[in-house]
């Protein structure tokens, strides 16, 4: 891993999270903020982990590469397009869970466990998988699912066709509302 990135808008959890990591993780160069607008300037290259809060999208807009942990609040996160994020794991989380969960996604695994309540019934895997990359760009898409950007924006076409609508933020909408039953409660 070479570096960590922790942006979080409250101090404390940045604090308690710096000091933790520095702990666990000693050689390893650590970035702490409060939102993810200070990013400018901040090489994103290589094998960084980034454990934001509320501001994991605007750092998944600016690098498809880094690996994000979500930090949230106990209470269910699922919100399209979580799909784009390596790690979830709640604010009253034990410290080595975080721990091990950081280890896991450095090495390139995944660490999800209320994704498996998020589902889309009658929908092919790859087209859960678009639904759930829909706030990048075709091409960070299809550079994640290993197909061409063509291949995207046909599944995308697809999914608009399918559900009725004429852009992305519609198809989330319209996903949210078909679909919202089925998220955890």
């Amino acid at each position: 891993m070479d570096r960590f990135i922790v942006v979080d808008r409250r101090m404390y959890v940045r604090e308690s999270l710096v000091t933790q990591l520095s702990t666990s993780f000693p050689t390893v160069p650590i970035i702490a903020m409060a939102h993810a607008s200070q990013l400018a300037g901040v090489d994103l290259t290589g094998n960084v982990v980034a454990i934001c809060g509320q501001d994991w999208k605007r750092l998944r807009l600016r690098s498809s590469s880094v690996r994000i942990i979500v930090l949230a609040e106990p209470e269910p996160y699922i919100k399209l397009g979580i799909d784009s994020i390596q790690g979830l794991v709640t604010t009253d989380s034990k410290f080595a869970l975080l721990t091990a969960i950081v280890r896991l996604v450095a090495a390139g695994g995944e660490y999800l466990p209320h994704m498996q309540h998020l589902q889309y019934p009658n929908l092919s895997i790859r087209q859960k998988q678009v639904i759930g990359l829909l706030p990048l760009p075709n091409k960070a898409i299809a550079d994640r699912l290993g197909c061409s950007p063509g291949t995207v924006k046909t599944h995308i076409r697809r999914l608009f066709a399918r559900f009725a609508v004429t852009n992305r933020t519609a198809l989330v909408a319209k996903l949210y509302e078909t679909y919202r039953c089925l998220q955890t409660s």
